[in-house]
């Protein structure tokens, strides 16, 4: 039987309809695995070739190898996790054979808007002024949380349809905390005001016309939560590993999740939300004198 412990285990985040997850960059990727000697409390970092990354010391090894790369790539939105909740991973009876195998539709309503033109002086000439894009606000709460990391609170990049305008999206960010019926709110606001200036006719009466939609619509989304970095496995026994017979003998080996896991599904865990968007377009938007 084989008792694990977890050694900066961090998670990153996937919106379901955004950009593709950036993949793993870095020293993370380039390394196979660890093997800790307590007597010396050295670490020896091997490369996916086989190569010798380095022999660190427990300082070095959490500066380049267990924090240093991950919160670079994934900053803020990266957590530590307890052995428990690893373990409720998809994909967790993977690596305990992993270990054994190594060393053992919206409702839109559309108008036309007038805006009325401003003399400007006693020139003759008309400012009109107007904006012209789209909004959305929405209100959202969630409905079903990640196993992984309970009640913590992390930041993410959402991707959110533009209502009333087939294919369109727009993306925002948004904080919410891991935990059911928690509430968030996201805000998307591409809106610009802009003017226009043209020469009244003597008699005529200048505007500009605008088409305006607005909507509501009930939706929701789910956040991916994407497990990497290291699993550490403690035997009783000093060991080598099972195809390194007569290779060096330690009692703790850690385990890179990535060589385990090589289908993202299984270290993943998705967070549900469901709420409602409020959107506005302004747009078309065209002047004249009559």
């Amino acid at each position: 039987m084989l008792a694990a412990t977890l050694s900066a285990f961090l998670l990153g985040l996937q919106f379901a309809s955004a950009l593709p997850y950036n993949q793993t960059a870095g020293a993370m990727s380039d390394i196979h695995h660890v093997l800790y000697d307590p007597r010396s409390d050295v670490y020896h970092v091997y490369r996916q070739d086989g190569s010798l990354y380095g022999r660190l010391d427990r300082e070095t090894f959490a500066r380049e190898v267990e924090y240093e790369s991950l919160q670079a790539r994934a900053g803020s939105s990266c957590t530590a996790l307890s052995v428990d909740e690893a373990m409720k991973l998809p994909g967790w009876g993977k690596i305990e054979q992993y270990a054994k195998d190594k060393y053992g539709t919206p409702t839109c309503i559309d108008d036309n808007a007038t805006i009325a033109g401003k003399m400007v002086g006693t020139s003759g000439s008309v400012k009109l002024t107007f904006q012209q894009g789209y909004s959305n606000s929405g209100t959202w709460s969630v409905s079903k949380s990640s196993a992984l990391a309970q009640a913590v609170t992390f930041s993410a990049e959402l991707s959110l349809p533009e209502l009333g305008k087939a294919g369109g999206s727009s993306t925002t960010t948004a904080t919410f905390t891991n935990t059911i019926s928690s509430g968030f709110t996201t805000t998307v606001n591409n809106q610009a005001t802009q003017e226009m200036s043209m020469n009244a006719p003597a008699g005529k009466f200048c505007c500009g016309t605008m088409k305006s939609r607005s909507c509501n619509v009930n939706g929701q989304g789910r956040v991916r939560l994407i497990a990497s970095g290291f699993i550490w496995f403690n035997y009783k026994d000093k060991r080598a590993p099972v195809n390194d017979r007569n290779g060096a003998k330690h009692y703790k080996y850690g385990i890179n999740i990535l060589n385990a896991l090589k289908n993202k599904d299984d270290r993943s865990s998705w967070l549900d939300f469901t709420g409602s968007m409020k959107a506005s377009s302004k747009s078309d938007y065209a002047a004249s004198c009559k």
